[in-house]
């Protein structure tokens, strides 16, 4: 998958969603029943961009660009739009990189976790790694 098919699955699929379901004119925003509930689950790589995922740190700030102007459309309904970033999490593929850098350097995953956290993550609250 190249950078712009990235950009269009990941940011493109949740834009077109709550418009399909909530109409594509900001006064039709929740005015059926007053109410409902829009989620975005973003990542932490829109704030700390990893610079091999460049395409994807984009879509996940393009996120919560939607989910704030959507929050700005849906003011006085009972329509809330949130974001959920969450930190790093132990992925199989995330897993697999943490076990192959500990072999590599001769050490153990515990420690590749650490070093992580301390050098490059340590504003997360959440350390070490969350599992999936």
């Amino acid at each position: 998958m190249n950078g712009f098919s990235f950009a269009l699955t990941g940011f493109a699929a949740g834009n077109l969603l709550v418009r399909i379901l909530f109409g594509s004119t900001p006064d039709r925003f929740g005015r059926a029943k007053n109410w409902g509930r829009i989620i975005f689950v973003s990542s932490e790589s829109a704030v700390f961009i990893p610079t091999e995922k460049i395409h994807y740190g984009m879509t996940k700030i393009a996120q919560i660009a939607v989910a704030r102007g959507l929050a700005e459309l849906t003011k006085g309904t009972e329509v809330t739009v949130n974001t959920i970033l969450p930190g790093p999490t132990k992925s199989k593929g995330v897993g697999g990189f943490i076990e192959d850098l500990a072999r590599h350097g001769n050490t153990d995953t515990e420690q590749v976790e650490k070093e992580f956290f301390s050098e490059y993550a340590s504003d997360f609250a959440h350390q070490p790694l969350c599992k999936r």
